[in-house]
C-alpha cells in the first residue's frame, strides 16, 4: 500500500503540506513535480534532499528551500551553490555553516564574502585566496574578531 501512496499526487500533496519530509515517499516522477516540491520545501527546506536533480537545479525551488533552512544549500546543484542570492540567504541564517556548502565561485565573489565577513569575521577563512588578502575584508574580519574577543573578557 505504501507503493500506491508514493505515486498518488493528491495524497502526497496533503502529506507534504503537513510535513515536507513526506517527499521522501514520493515516486521519482513526483520528486520532480515542481509544485509538490515547492510545497514541501516551503516549510521544510531540508526536504530538498528528496527532490529530483532537476528540482535541485531549479533556482526558485532552491531559493525557497534555503530561505526555510540554510542546510538545503548542501544538496543544491553545483551551479546554485554559487548563486549569490541563494548563498546569501543561507549565510544570513548560519554564516559559517552555509559557506561550507557554498561553491568556490561564491567564495570568490567579493559581494557575497563581504556580507559574510560583516556577519561573522571568521568567514574570511572560507574566502578565495585573493579575497583573503582584500584589505577591506581583512579590516572588517579583524574588527569583528577583536569585538568578539572583548565580549568574552
Amino acid at each position: 500500500s505504501g507503493e500506491k501512496i508514493t505515486g498518488d499526487r493528491e495524497i502526497l500533496s496533503e502529506a507534504v503540506r503537513q510535513d515536507g519530509h513526506a517527499l521522501r515517499y514520493a515516486s521519482k516522477a513526483l520528486r520532480n513535480d515542481r509544485l509538490l516540491v515547492l510545497s514541501a520545501v516551503k516549510r521544510h527546506g531540508a526536504a530538498l534532499f528528496y527532490a529530483s536533480d532537476e528540482r535541485k537545479a531549479d533556482q526558485t525551488v532552491v531559493f525557497v528551500a534555503v530561505k526555510a533552512d540554510w542546510r538545503a544549500l548542501e544538496c543544491a546543484s553545483r551551479e546554485l551553490r554559487g548563486d549569490r542570492e541563494i548563498v546569501l540567504a543561507a549565510v544570513k541564517q548560519n554564516c559559517l555553516g552555509a559557506l561550507r556548502f557554498a561553491s568556490l565561485t561564491a567564495r570568490a565573489d567579493r559581494e557575497t564574502m563581504l556580507e559574510a565577513v560583516k556577519s561573522n569575521g571568521e568567514a574570511l577563512q572560507f574566502a578565495s585566496e585573493k579575497l583573503q588578502a582584500d584589505s577591506e575584508l581583512l579590516v572588517i574580519s579583524r574588527a569583528h574578531t577583536t569585538a568578539k574577543a572583548k565580549r568574552k573578557t
